[in-house]
Protein backbone atom coordinates (compact mmCIF):
# COMPACT_ATOMS: atom_id res chain seq x y z
CA UNK A 1 0.00 0.00 0.00
CA UNK A 2 1.38 3.84 -0.45
CA UNK A 3 2.15 5.45 2.02
CA UNK A 4 2.66 9.08 3.13
CA UNK A 5 5.94 8.36 2.62
CA UNK A 6 5.25 8.74 -1.46
CA UNK A 7 5.45 12.38 -1.09
CA UNK A 8 9.01 13.47 -1.19
CA UNK A 9 7.33 16.77 -2.37
CA UNK A 10 4.84 19.13 -0.80
CA UNK A 11 1.85 18.85 -3.34
CA UNK A 12 0.01 21.54 -4.76
CA UNK A 13 -3.05 23.63 -3.20
CA UNK A 14 -6.43 22.86 -5.28
CA UNK A 15 -9.11 25.28 -5.27
CA UNK A 16 -11.54 22.37 -5.06
CA UNK A 17 -11.23 19.56 -2.44
CA UNK A 18 -10.99 16.17 -4.61
CA UNK A 19 -13.05 13.88 -2.75
CA UNK A 20 -12.07 10.70 -4.03
CA UNK A 21 -8.40 12.31 -3.51
CA UNK A 22 -9.47 12.95 -0.30
CA UNK A 23 -10.22 9.64 0.87
CA UNK A 24 -7.37 7.77 -0.97
CA UNK A 25 -5.25 10.31 1.57
CA UNK A 26 -6.98 9.48 4.55
CA UNK A 27 -6.33 5.75 3.93
CA UNK A 28 -2.49 6.44 3.18
CA UNK A 29 -2.75 8.92 6.76
CA UNK A 30 -4.33 5.80 8.50
CA UNK A 31 -1.50 3.32 6.88
CA UNK A 32 1.08 5.61 7.89
CA UNK A 33 -0.21 5.91 11.82
CA UNK A 34 0.17 1.61 11.92
CA UNK A 35 3.31 1.91 10.30
CA UNK A 36 4.58 4.41 13.23
CA UNK A 37 3.59 2.07 16.15
CA UNK A 38 -0.25 2.42 16.52
CA UNK A 39 -1.88 -0.85 17.37
CA UNK A 40 -4.86 0.19 15.58
CA UNK A 41 -6.25 3.56 14.14
CA UNK A 42 -9.98 4.62 12.37
CA UNK A 43 -10.95 7.13 9.89
CA UNK A 44 -13.79 9.10 11.67
CA UNK A 45 -16.60 11.52 11.49
CA UNK A 46 -15.17 14.79 13.34
CA UNK A 47 -18.78 15.79 14.00
CA UNK A 48 -19.44 12.62 15.63
CA UNK A 49 -16.51 13.17 18.19
CA UNK A 50 -17.83 12.12 21.79
CA UNK A 51 -17.13 15.14 24.38
CA UNK A 52 -17.07 15.10 28.13
CA UNK A 53 -19.31 17.25 29.33
CA UNK A 54 -17.85 17.40 32.49
CA UNK A 55 -14.33 16.94 31.96
CA UNK A 56 -12.16 17.09 34.72
CA UNK A 57 -8.52 17.61 34.15
CA UNK A 58 -7.30 17.87 37.82
CA UNK A 59 -3.91 16.30 38.07
CA UNK A 60 -3.36 13.25 40.61
CA UNK A 61 -1.05 15.14 42.44
CA UNK A 62 -2.36 18.67 43.89
CA UNK A 63 1.24 20.40 43.42
CA UNK A 64 1.86 19.01 39.37
CA UNK A 65 1.00 22.64 37.79
CA UNK A 66 -0.59 21.19 34.25
CA UNK A 67 -0.07 23.25 31.44
CA UNK A 68 -2.93 22.04 29.77
CA UNK A 69 -5.55 22.80 32.31
CA UNK A 70 -7.94 23.85 32.69
CA UNK A 71 -8.32 25.63 29.17
CA UNK A 72 -10.26 28.80 28.92
CA UNK A 73 -10.82 30.30 24.97
CA UNK A 74 -13.00 32.84 25.34
CA UNK A 75 -12.89 33.94 21.38
CA UNK A 76 -11.90 30.23 20.28
CA UNK A 77 -13.65 26.92 20.95
CA UNK A 78 -12.17 23.41 20.68
CA UNK A 79 -15.03 22.21 20.26
CA UNK A 80 -16.38 24.19 17.75
CA UNK A 81 -13.25 23.91 15.88
CA UNK A 82 -13.22 20.29 15.59
CA UNK A 83 -16.46 20.24 14.23
CA UNK A 84 -15.47 22.14 11.74
CA UNK A 85 -13.41 19.68 10.39
CA UNK A 86 -14.80 16.77 8.22
CA UNK A 87 -12.47 13.39 9.20
CA UNK A 88 -9.72 12.19 11.28
CA UNK A 89 -7.70 9.46 12.18
CA UNK A 90 -8.01 8.13 15.90
CA UNK A 91 -5.17 5.67 16.95
CA UNK A 92 -4.63 4.36 19.89
CA UNK A 93 -0.85 2.87 21.28
CA UNK A 94 -0.89 -0.21 23.66
CA UNK A 95 -0.11 0.33 27.17
CA UNK A 96 0.94 -2.15 29.52
CA UNK A 97 -1.44 -4.34 31.18
CA UNK A 98 -3.06 -2.62 34.29
CA UNK A 99 -1.54 0.22 33.68
CA UNK A 100 -3.28 3.33 35.13
CA UNK A 101 -4.26 6.41 33.05
CA UNK A 102 -1.85 9.22 34.30
CA UNK A 103 -4.41 11.60 33.64
CA UNK A 104 -2.65 15.42 33.35
CA UNK A 105 -0.28 14.29 36.21
CA UNK A 106 3.04 12.87 36.87
CA UNK A 107 3.85 9.89 34.70
CA UNK A 108 5.86 6.81 37.11
CA UNK A 109 6.20 4.15 35.16
CA UNK A 110 8.44 4.33 32.14
CA UNK A 111 6.85 2.19 30.43
CA UNK A 112 3.52 3.87 29.84
CA UNK A 113 5.46 7.46 29.19
CA UNK A 114 7.27 5.15 26.22
CA UNK A 115 3.56 4.60 25.09
CA UNK A 116 2.51 8.18 25.25
CA UNK A 117 5.33 9.70 23.87
CA UNK A 118 4.67 7.75 20.77
CA UNK A 119 1.38 8.68 20.44
CA UNK A 120 2.70 12.57 20.15
CA UNK A 121 5.38 10.77 17.86
CA UNK A 122 2.25 9.08 15.37
CA UNK A 123 0.62 12.74 15.92
CA UNK A 124 3.08 14.78 14.95
CA UNK A 125 4.09 12.13 11.60
CA UNK A 126 0.31 12.36 10.50
CA UNK A 127 -0.25 15.92 10.91
CA UNK A 128 3.30 16.22 8.83
CA UNK A 129 2.19 13.94 6.35
CA UNK A 130 -1.10 15.84 5.92
CA UNK A 131 0.27 19.19 5.70
CA UNK A 132 2.28 18.09 2.66
CA UNK A 133 -0.51 16.22 1.06
CA UNK A 134 -2.08 20.11 0.80
CA UNK A 135 -4.15 20.08 4.20
CA UNK A 136 -2.49 22.82 5.88
CA UNK A 137 -4.57 22.63 8.30
CA UNK A 138 -4.56 20.05 10.86
CA UNK A 139 -5.33 19.48 14.31
CA UNK A 140 -3.21 16.86 16.24
CA UNK A 141 -4.15 16.10 19.84
CA UNK A 142 -1.99 13.14 22.23
CA UNK A 143 -2.37 11.73 25.50
CA UNK A 144 -1.61 13.09 28.84
CA UNK A 145 0.23 16.09 29.70
CA UNK A 146 2.86 16.85 27.59
CA UNK A 147 5.14 17.78 30.43
CA UNK A 148 5.09 14.71 32.36
CA UNK A 149 5.85 12.66 29.12
CA UNK A 150 8.65 14.75 27.46
CA UNK A 151 9.88 17.08 30.68
CA UNK A 152 9.30 15.17 33.93
CA UNK A 153 12.88 16.44 35.41
CA UNK A 154 11.42 19.52 35.05
CA UNK A 155 9.96 22.07 37.76
CA UNK A 156 7.96 24.26 35.59
CA UNK A 157 6.79 23.41 32.26
CA UNK A 158 8.68 26.27 29.76
CA UNK A 159 5.91 27.22 27.64
CA UNK A 160 4.84 29.04 30.94
CA UNK A 161 7.87 30.93 32.06
CA UNK A 162 8.11 34.72 30.41
CA UNK A 163 10.90 34.48 28.24
CA UNK A 164 11.19 30.67 27.65
CA UNK A 165 9.28 28.71 25.11
CA UNK A 166 8.76 25.22 25.12
CA UNK A 167 11.44 22.60 24.57
CA UNK A 168 9.88 20.63 22.10
CA UNK A 169 7.23 22.84 20.16
CA UNK A 170 7.73 19.98 17.28
CA UNK A 171 6.24 17.08 19.51
CA UNK A 172 3.91 18.83 22.52
CA UNK A 173 0.68 18.77 21.77
CA UNK A 174 -2.41 18.70 24.31
CA UNK A 175 -4.50 16.16 25.17
CA UNK A 176 -7.45 15.06 24.36
CA UNK A 177 -8.90 15.05 27.35
CA UNK A 178 -7.82 17.72 28.86
CA UNK A 179 -9.52 19.27 26.01
CA UNK A 180 -12.81 17.94 27.12
CA UNK A 181 -12.48 15.01 24.49
CA UNK A 182 -13.75 11.25 25.38
CA UNK A 183 -11.38 8.79 23.66
CA UNK A 184 -13.06 6.33 25.84
CA UNK A 185 -16.34 6.39 24.43
CA UNK A 186 -14.70 6.95 20.44
CA UNK A 187 -12.70 4.05 20.84
CA UNK A 188 -16.02 1.88 21.97
CA UNK A 189 -17.82 3.22 18.85
CA UNK A 190 -14.57 1.56 16.69
CA UNK A 191 -14.82 -1.50 18.44
CA UNK A 192 -12.32 -1.45 20.76
CA UNK A 193 -12.96 -2.20 24.54
CA UNK A 194 -10.98 -2.91 27.94
CA UNK A 195 -11.86 -6.53 26.95
CA UNK A 196 -10.53 -6.59 23.56
CA UNK A 197 -8.09 -4.28 23.31
CA UNK A 198 -6.39 -3.75 26.91
CA UNK A 199 -5.54 -0.82 27.84
CA UNK A 200 -3.90 2.13 25.56
CA UNK A 201 -3.22 5.31 24.97
CA UNK A 202 -4.88 7.45 22.24
CA UNK A 203 -4.60 10.20 19.68
CA UNK A 204 -6.25 12.01 16.92
CA UNK A 205 -5.71 14.23 13.92
CA UNK A 206 -8.36 16.11 12.52
CA UNK A 207 -7.64 16.24 8.59
CA UNK A 208 -10.00 18.71 5.75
Amino acid sequence: METATAYPKARSICAQKDAKQFEKDLEILKALALEKGAASAFIVNAKDLPWLEKASGASLDADYDSTHWPLNYPNDSIRDAAAAFEKAIFFVVDTPPRAMDPGQGPIDDKTVRAACQKVYEITAAVEAAAFYMGYHLTLGFAHANCRAVFCPQEKRCWGKIKGRVCLHPYKARPSMAACGMDSKALAAACGLTSDSSGNWAAGIVFVD
